[in-house]
């Protein structure tokens, strides 16, 4: 027998199981996150626990990828703040809205 894997069979469905010497997939459990897929796995492979390793590792990508795109939302935000400080046309209020506009260019140029 094979090493025991895990596919995507559908969505929000994580099936466990191996590939026989004929190539035919023999399926073992079913899950409902990737996360419980890979800590069954690793248990029916009997090496090491590697688990809790893997599911910190998923859990602080998913993170990063949440950060990552509330980064660009914020960058969004401040370059269209930018504009329309930019096209500001109030009496007397020009020299601020200039000043305003320069410091989210600033935070704009120092954003990761």
């Amino acid at each position: 027998m094979s090493a025991y894997v895990y596919v995507r069979s559908e969505p929000g469905l994580w099936t466990v199981g191996y590939y026989d010497a004929a190539g035919k997939w023999q399926s073992e459990s079913d899950h409902d996150s990737s996360e419980a897929a890979a800590e069954r796995v690793g248990l029916l492979n009997g090496g090491p626990d590697l688990t809790p390793a893997l599911v910190r590792s998923i859990a602080l990508v998913k993170d990063r990828d949440h950060y990552k795109a509330r980064c660009e939302r914020m960058r969004e935000a401040i370059a269209s703040a930018i504009t329309r400080l930019d096209d500001w046309q109030f009496p007397n209020s020009q020299p601020i809205a200039e000043d305003i506009a320069d410091d989210l260019r600033a935070a704009l140029k120092d954003s990761p």
